[in-house]
């Protein structure tokens, strides 16, 4: 790869902010979507008794804090170990989403009302 092809290539964040331009609430709520699966899937998974694994994996203790509190408290930490594969998981997934044929209708429509109340 060239130096200017490297240069011309935008950071993960300017690519994120173009995303929230062109796609608005598709992409907050994928990436809001992602997040809560994130969250869920390792409550249930500290619940079920993976919680050494997961420790050992991200090199977090998840030991004290017992009952539903201490396991949400965990569950929202390992998710937020996973923040940059979430967000990158958005940019690719958000325009799949977006151009979903129902999707695409309910976009309009919200287009079509911030337009008639402006």
């Amino acid at each position: 790869m060239k130096p200017t092809e490297a240069a011309a290539k935008p950071s993960l964040k300017e690519r994120f902010a173009v995303l929230l331009k062109e796609y608005g609430p598709v992409a907050v709520l994928v990436y809001l979507t992602l997040f809560l699966v994130g969250v869920v899937g390792f409550s249930v998974a500290i619940q079920a008794g993976w919680s050494e694994a997961l420790s050992r994996r991200f090199g977090l203790t998840l030991d004290g804090g017992g009952g539903l509190a201490g396991t949400l408290v965990a569950a929202w930490a390992l998710t937020k170990v996973l923040q940059v594969p979430r967000i990158l998981a958005t940019v690719v997934l958000t325009p799949l989403v977006g151009n979903i044929p129902l999707v695409i209708r309910l976009r309009e429509r919200l287009d079509k009302s911030k337009r008639g109340a402006a």
